[in-house]
């Protein structure tokens, strides 16, 4: 009888280890969450300007530190809704964004565009990653005058079949790769007065 009492005693504390790896799991898994999004009219074209939270999980950061770049995908469209008919889409772009690090000049890069940035640090890295602007989406004249309301929508993820072919098999298994924030939807109308563009300082 004492072995049974033992065993069943010892079941709450099985469970809670068990529950604390779960929740320590899930605390280490990586995400992207689209916070805002807009369109703003600078001299007759709708620019796109979001914010975004990006966490990377450690396994992520491991392995862009042993050399691994990084592919992000982020893709916007601009739709019309229609209860008549399928949705019309105004618009649809997409832009690749590389994550790497260069352990020569201990510093992570960003291209897009074959635009360059470095910083010394991750964080900073991503805290410019989170940031779009500036982005043109589409010319004014293409947008239909008395449209309505139209839907924006965001999306970024991590592309994992640019991601070493040994490490493709892990990814697509692994919770820890599994950064994609999923289309989010704002609304936007058109503008009637178009904003200035900020001046060029040298």
């Amino acid at each position: 009888m004492r072995c049974c009492k033992n065993r069943l005693t010892e079941l709450p504390r099985f469970f809670l280890a068990a529950l604390l790896f779960f929740l320590t799991g899930v605390a280490q898994a990586g995400n992207i969450a689209v916070k805002n999004a807009e369109l703003q009219l600078v001299d007759d074209f709708y620019q796109l300007r979001a914010e975004l939270a990006i966490e990377l999980s450690p396994k992520v950061e491991d392995a862009l530190n042993r050399g691994v770049p990084l592919t992000f995908q982020i893709g916007v469209e601009l739709v019309r809704p229609r209860w008549y008919w399928f949705n019309d889409t105004l618009v649809s772009l997409n832009q690749t964004v590389h994550l790497s690090y260069h352990a020569l000049t201990r510093q992570y890069r960003l291209n897009a565009g074959g635009l360059n940035k470095n910083f010394s640090t991750l964080q900073a890295a991503v805290n410019e990653l989170e940031m779009l602007r500036d982005w043109q989406v589409i010319d004014r004249a293409l947008v239909p005058k008395k449209s309505g309301k139209l839907q924006l929508a965001v999306r970024m993820y991590l592309d994992q079949t640019q991601l070493p072919k040994p490490l493709q098999l892990n990814a697509i298994s692994s919770s820890d790769w599994q950064l994609d924030s999923g289309w989010q939807n704002f609304d936007f109308s058109p503008a009637e007065t178009v904003a200035n563009a900020p001046p060029v300082t040298h």
